[in-house]
């Protein structure tokens, strides 16, 4: 996370031609001067900017190994203090076009299909922000298996359960080559 805007810039200043970033808003939200840098050196970039409110592979990860996330959503605090309030209005759009780049905001494959065909023409950087369900991306954590073990010993019955399912899932997945 961070690196994928400043590697971008590097594939333009190297010079090739038509690069594309696909990140997700709370990468983004780390190093947003990165843009600043992109537009400064007039580099050819187009941005595809993934808005679910947060950081949702976190959290998926965070509930699959522990059985509940923490802090990895872009939420307000609710009436008890928890923070599973609103999610926070945070307009990435106006953000990227205050740093410089050429911005569209899309909710439908068709509005995507456009920018992305106006952003090919462009000669500058642009940013794609792309309107996503907070929780219908999450591939990384559904599709595949990742190493990253719920504790060994938990009072919590779904803990000890998440660590049942994560050996097994573990001793499935593991090649051992000679």
């Amino acid at each position: 996370m961070t690196y994928e805007i400043p590697s971008a810039i590097g594939l333009c200043l190297a010079g090739e031609r038509n690069v594309y970033v696909c990140i997700g808003d709370g990468t983004y939200l780390m190093n947003p001067s990165d843009l600043m840098v992109a537009v400064r050196e007039g580099v050819k970039l187009i941005i595809c900017l993934f808005d679910n409110k947060g950081y949702q592979i976190i959290r998926d990860l965070q509930v699959l190994t522990t059985g509940s996330g923490f802090s990895t959503e872009f939420r307000g605090r609710d009436n008890k203090g928890h923070l599973n309030g609103k999610y926070l209005d945070t307009d990435l759009a106006m953000n990227a076009r205050s740093l410089g780049a050429k911005v569209e905001k899309v909710d439908t494959p068709e509005k995507l299909k456009s920018a992305l065909d106006a952003a090919d023409r462009s000669s500058t950087v642009t940013v794609i922000v792309i309107e996503v369900e907070p929780h219908a991306m999450s591939i990384g954590t559904k599709h595949s298996f990742w190493d990253i073990a719920p504790p060994m010993v938990s009072r919590d019955k779904e803990v000890r359960r998440l660590r049942q399912s994560y050996e097994e899932a573990r001793d499935a997945s593991q090649r051992h080559y000679l």
